[in-house]
């Protein structure tokens, strides 16, 4: 029951610090987007990762302003977040010498997090050039 109280309290925190920063987000990306409809919003947003590129300028705009928005965030953040997941990573590795093999998978978990926060904005660098040159046929 010990476990549970503390997986509460800690959700409880977590959510209070994560749910306003991504109400923030989204409201600041609905702003920038203006009256989209949500499916062509929803195009744009996996256009920024992966896909065709969209046909309709307007949601191909929206994609490119979404990526940029993205870049600038994950760029900020990156050697930050590398540090972090390699910090954990750490952890994970030590734990798992010293106490379980289960940790092994935190610690594959963690590490592919530190990978992708230092190969992120090179993928999002291509998806905008991408975006700006390249036309749907």
């Amino acid at each position: 029951t010990r476990a549970i109280v503390m997986g509460l309290i800690e959700g409880v925190f977590f959510g209070a610090l994560m749910g306003p920063l991504q109400v923030r987000q989204r409201r600041k990306r609905v702003a920038a987007v203006g009256n989209m409809p949500a499916r062509d919003l929803r195009v744009a947003g996996r256009a920024v990762m992966r896909g065709p590129v969209p046909a309709d300028p307007k949601i191909r705009q929206t994609a490119e302003w979404l990526a940029t928005t993205q870049l600038k965030e994950s760029s900020r953040l990156r050697w930050f977040g590398f540090s972090l997941f390699a910090f954990a990573t750490v952890g994970n590795v030590s734990f798992a010498l010293s106490s379980s093999p289960w940790w092994w998978l935190g610690a594959a978990a963690t590490l592919s997090f530190s990978g992708l926060c230092l190969l992120m904005p090179r993928h999002l660098r291509r998806r905008i050039e991408m975006l700006k040159h390249e036309t749907s046929e």
